[in-house]
């Protein structure tokens, strides 16, 4: 008795429960990644490569925690906001929002 093993060609039913594997009986588990960090997967099939960051400015304490948070004021205005221990800093443009030469805090 041969086994053929089907092959992928979408990826249409995303990311696969760990308690399914296994299961061939079931159409989505030939439409599916058993693991797929950070990938995002569409729903014609295809996955791509989930966005990321890029680095602009140190934050301003690096020894306390810091985190980002994108903000969309409208379709024609986005900011990056810098969220640190007392203090926000807001980037756009692939760059910082500074007054005089210093970061607008």
């Amino acid at each position: 008795m041969s086994f053929v093993t089907p092959v992928i060609t979408n990826f249409s039913g995303g990311e696969i429960s760990p308690y399914l594997d296994g299961r061939t009986d079931l159409a989505s588990y030939f439409h599916s990644a058993r693991e797929a960090e950070n990938f995002l997967f569409l729903p014609q099939g295809p996955a791509e490569r989930r966005g990321g960051t890029r680095f602009i400015a140190e934050v301003k304490t690096s020894a306390k925690k810091t985190i980002i948070i994108p903000f969309e004021f409208s379709t024609e205005q986005t900011y990056v906001i810098e969220a640190g221990d007392g203090y926000f800093r807001f980037f756009r443009n692939q760059g910082r929002i500074e007054t005089g030469g210093a970061p607008y805090e």
